[in-house]
């Protein structure tokens, strides 16, 4: 459960963390260096998620979180 959201899947973590960082399919697509037409198909479910995009979506998360702390000090 994430802020009261309850959280079925990874692909609804991984829209959730998309629609929370402000991002459309491509520019989210562009971000972790995928195509928008995979991002989508894994979104809607056609392809499941593979290690490498884990760890893409990993990169980008400690990406954005090392800005945020620099946005702290």
């Amino acid at each position: 459960m994430l802020n009261g959201i309850q959280i079925d899947s990874d692909v609804e973590a991984l829209i959730i963390i998309r629609k929370r960082c402000g991002l459309s399919q491509f520019q989210f697509s562009e971000e972790i260096g995928v195509s928008k037409n995979y991002l989508s198909d894994i979104e809607n479910y056609r392809v499941p998620i593979s290690s490498k995009f884990r760890g893409k979506i990993e990169d980008f998360l400690k990406y954005k979180y090392s800005l945020y702390v620099k946005e702290l000090k």
